[in-house]
C-alpha cells in the first residue's frame, strides 16, 4: 500500500485538503502515539507533519513510526467501512 507524508507549517491545510478525497484517510501527527495509532486503527494513508511545531528529529521519528506500522484491521474495519459509506 502506498503511504504519504506531507510537511507544512502547521499541518492543518494539508490535512483538510487530503481528508476531503474519497478513500483517503489523513491525520495530523504531532507525537509518537498518534503517528502509529492512527495507522493501527484507521488505516491512515497520509500523515501531515507540522514543521513549525515539531523538531526535525521528532518529525523523522514520526515518519518512521508511520511507515513501520501496519493496519490492524478487524473491529477497526467496521469504522473504516462506515466512513467510506458517508462519502
Amino acid at each position: 500500500m502506498t503511504r504519504g507524508i506531507v510537511v507544512d507549517d502547521y499541518a492543518v491545510a494539508p490535512f483538510m485538503i487530503a481528508a476531503k478525497h474519497h478513500g483517503i484517510v489523513c491525520a495530523p501527527a504531532y507525537e509518537d502515539y498518534t503517528s502509529s495509532m492512527t495507522r493501527h486503527h484507521n488505516s491512515t494513508q497520509i500523515i501531515a507533519l507540522a514543521a513549525n511545531i515539531t523538531a526535525p528529529v521528532l518529525s523523522c521519528q514520526l515518519a518512521e513510526n508511520f511507515c513501520k506500522t501496519e493496519y490492524d484491521g478487524g473491529r477497526h474495519q467496521i469504522r473504516i467501512d462506515m466512513m467510506n459509506r458517508l462519502l
